[in-house]
Order: structure tokens, then C-alpha cells, then sequence
């Protein structure tokens, strides 16, 4: 599996789980710990409970990114990182 496949990885407990577009793979790890296996400039940390695909994002608004039909919560730790590269970007 290619890592710019995933759209976002979502935590519970123990586990991920790599939401792809056709499919979602659930392991046994941490997000603290899978982060660091994952490339910088493409996988953000948006929320306690999620990272997120950053060239998969489809708006950000409020305290909130979209993803596909997934609404996904970004905490307010993370706005202003995530809206400057989104500024960025555009």
C-alpha cells in the first residue's frame, strides 16, 4: 500500500484505521507512533484522533476539513497551521 493512497487515518484505542477511497485497513498501532512513519509534507496531524491526507483535503472551514463525503473535526491547536498551508497552496 502506497501511503498517497490513504485519505485519512483515524484512531481508536489501540488501532487505525487507513480510510482509502475504495476500502479501510485497520492495524494495531498508535497515531503518535504512525505519524512518524508517514511523510511530513503530506500527512498532517488535524485533531487528537486524526491525520489527514493534506492533497486530499477538499476544503477547510471553521474547525473543520472534508474529505471526501467525511467531515473530519480539527482541533484548535491545529487551525492555524492547517488554514496557513492551505493558503498556501491556493
Amino acid at each position: 500500500m502506497k501511503s498517497s493512497d490513504v485519505n485519512y487515518i483515524e484512531s481508536e484505542g489501540d488501532y487505525l484505521k487507513l480510510h482509502r477511497d475504495e476500502d479501510c485497513l485497520v492495524i494495531h498501532d498508535t497515531l503518535k507512533s504512525f505519524q512518524t512513519k508517514l511523510p511530513d509534507n503530506v500527512f498532517l496531524r488535524v485533531h487528537r484522533s486524526y491525520i489527514v491526507n493534506f492533497n486530499k483535503i477538499e476544503y477547510f472551514e471553521g474547525n473543520q476539513v472534508c474529505i471526501g463525503s467525511k467531515i473530519i473535526p480539527v482541533a484548535s491547536s491545529y487551525r492555524k497551521e492547517i488554514r496557513d498551508l492551505v493558503e498556501k497552496s491556493n
